[in-house]
């Protein structure tokens, strides 16, 4: 990511020439959690929120934006329940140094300008394919199938004008989504805007259509066919796609999703409540809100993430049954204490309102940081000397920090506590100030705009406390 590494003391530079491998920038996702709540009791506005989005990300981020309305909950450090509404903002954009550049600028004028501690970011970028045409082959047909997530995205606006109403929504879900996927489907609200080619700022509604299926090539067509349909009925110039091989999936609490990893690291579980209730009836609003407050917030106190949906199937007898539902998204980390917590969450929801099942899904493969902590998204294979830099530059600015690396060569730069740093090879411990691990390719501040060619970089027994540098495996 683009974070900077500030230390304390002076600069120190040399020149010595780099080798830049060129690579193609590829897509990745990336999610940003905006809480509205304002110190003081207010809270920021839906038309304020609007105005941020236009001013500072759209601005930023051109090609396109989806907002989803969540609400997100915690327990304080005296144990109390803080609920807040939130903005879920997500953005697809390229793999480049410049764009992570916006993200940090984004976040900390949001923090700014309505006193917030921190802005969430989830960002997926490993085994995640992003597409915005039916003929985009995204899916790895694997020779014995496994389940995967496909999104979709659909614009609601008509070129010419108008606008794709519910009802007809609705429509083209139960004849063309549905019949292909009977199994289930789970679709959100949401909004998405874009500056088109003349600089004009485009607001539409959207759906986000959420399918869960095998990885086979006529479930692939099938999602080609969907497209091809909804663009030729709705004169839409394209679907944006984006397909998740790396998600484990389960329908009961018996399954066992999660690597419990000897370092625990952070991962990303969905649970899709559905609201029916077996023999009639609704688990209501009030309901759904008690069973957060009693038996998740408790198990998960960091906080949760609760988006409405609407999902639907067909049954055994091939009959539509369409239902409210409510999907709650956790961030923890993948501790055995944890996996026991989300087992005993789904058995009490299926006990207390006679449910047969909860959809659960799990992402290993995210990248989280609160603040402006570093998220590295690298994968251009940018080389110095005779090393190879393939990933982390991890940033901390306070508390005693342990913070694990990936393949590669590390650098932890911590400014306040003790922090220690698990590489792919060895333990580094930041006992008492900054250092730097081995190995690392280092660029100063200065050659910011210089690296698509020959730039200024410096080695590690060039480094010391006090330079300003950033990581060219961060790109």
């Amino acid at each position: 990511m683009t974070h900077i590494i500030d230390v304390e003391n002076s600069i120190a530079q040399a020149s010595l020439r780099t080798e830049v491998k060129n690579a193609e920038p590829k897509l990745i996702q990336e999610d940003l959690y905006f809480g509205r709540n304002i110190a003081g009791g207010q809270e920021v506005s839906a038309a304020e929120f609007q105005a941020f989005i236009d001013a500072e990300i759209t601005s930023q981020f051109p090609n396109g934006l989806t907002v989803y309305e969540t609400n997100g909950q915690f327990l304080d450090s005296n144990g109390n329940l803080i609920q807040q509404p939130s903005q879920v903002v997500s953005l697809v954009f390229e793999d480049i140094l410049e764009n992570q550049v916006k993200i940090a600028q984004i976040i900390a004028s949001y923090q700014q300008q309505f006193q917030q501690e921190s802005v969430l970011e989830v960002v997926n970028e490993d085994h995640l394919q992003i597409g915005f045409d039916e003929s985009a082959d995204l899916i790895d047909n694997d020779p014995i199938p496994e389940l995967i997530q496909e999104d979709l995205y659909f614009g609601r606006n008509i070129t010419g004008g108008g606008e794709v109403s519910e009802a007809e929504f609705q429509a083209f879900i139960d004849a063309e989504i549905t019949p292909r996927f009977p199994n289930g489907l789970t679709a959100y609200d949401a909004d998405g805007q874009f500056l088109d080619t003349t600089g004009n700022l485009t607001q539409e509604p959207s759906q986000v259509v959420s399918l869960i299926f095998e990885d086979t090539a006529e479930n692939e067509q099938g999602i080609d066919q969907i497209i091809a349909a909804y663009k030729q009925q709705f004169q839409q110039e394209s679907v944006l796609e984006v397909v998740n091989e790396e998600v484990k999936v389960g329908f009961g609490e018996s399954a066992d999703l999660i690597d419990n990893d000897f370092i625990p690291k952070l991962i990303q579980e969905d649970l899709y409540f559905g609201r029916n209730i077996k023999g009639g009836g609704e688990v209501s609003e009030a309901e759904f809100q008690k069973f957060l407050d009693r038996e998740i917030t408790p198990r998960f106190a960091d906080g949760l993430t609760v988006y409405d949906a609407d999902g639907q199937f067909l049954d055994s007898t091939g009959t539509l049954i369409q239902e409210p539902s409510k999907v709650v998204s956790l961030i923890f980390e993948d501790t055995v204490e944890n996996e026991a917590a989300i087992e005993q969450i789904t058995q009490a929801y299926k006990q207390q309102f006679q449910q047969e099942s909860v959809l659960q899904v799990v992402d290993e493969e995210i990248q989280v940081a609160f603040n402006s902590d570093t998220i590295v998204l690298d994968d251009l294979e940018y080389k110095f000397g005779d090393f190879k830099d393939f990933k982390n530059l991890i940033d901390r600015q306070g508390g005693d920090e342990l913070l694990r690396g990936g393949t590669g060569y590390d650098i932890l730069a911590g400014e306040v506590g003790n922090d220690t740093l698990i590489g792919a090879q060895d333990l580094y411990c930041d006992a008492s100030a900054d250092f730097v691990a081995t190995e690392q390719i280092l660029f100063p501040v200065a050659s910011f705009e210089g690296m698509l060619g020959e730039t200024s970089a410096i080695s590690l027994d060039q480094f010391t406390l006090g330079m300003t540098a950033f990581d060219a495996g961060a790109i």
